[in-house]
């Protein structure tokens, strides 16, 4: 426990928090760098490519210049939504509609999509918290 202690007590630095921003903000941009080109059409989930570079990115960007409680709320709702989402439609997808097919293509719970499950699961759980945890305090620049 002491190095969760740790950890927290590192992301709980203002400076941490602004590059932590910075990291994500840059990951963001990449993951969709492809995708600055159809900026105008809509993307598998129905939410225009702009809006979805766009909204998240001045986000990211007011949290690095401001480090402020409503905007990390914002972020940390959006994060946890869009975790809870890509799990549901992770089991959706591989468990259920195979499950309730009128043919059995594979077992219904396959090993190989419990470890993926498992490790998304993980994952997540891991980014929500180091999100939470990264919660500004009123000191600036501490």
């Amino acid at each position: 426990m002491k190095i969760i202690k740790n950890i927290s007590q590192f992301l709980s630095k203002q400076i941490v928090q602004r590059i932590l921003y910075g990291i994500a903000l840059i990951f963001w941009l990449w993951v969709f760098s492809d995708s600055f080109r159809y900026y105008n059409s809509e993307s598998s989930i129905g939410i225009k490519y702009l809006w979805l570079i766009a909204i998240p990115s001045a986000l990211l960007t007011a949290q690095i210049v401001f480090n402020n409680k409503v905007i990390w709320g914002i972020i940390v709702g959006l994060v946890s939504i869009y975790s809870i989402w890509t799990l549901w439609q992770f089991f959706h997808l591989n468990i259920l509609i195979e499950y309730h097919k009128d043919y059995i293509p594979k077992n219904n719970w396959p090993l190989n999509d419990i470890i993926w499950f498992l490790i998304f699961s993980i994952l997540f759980v891991v980014v929500n918290w180091v999100v939470w945890k990264l919660k500004p305090s009123k000191k600036h620049f501490a």
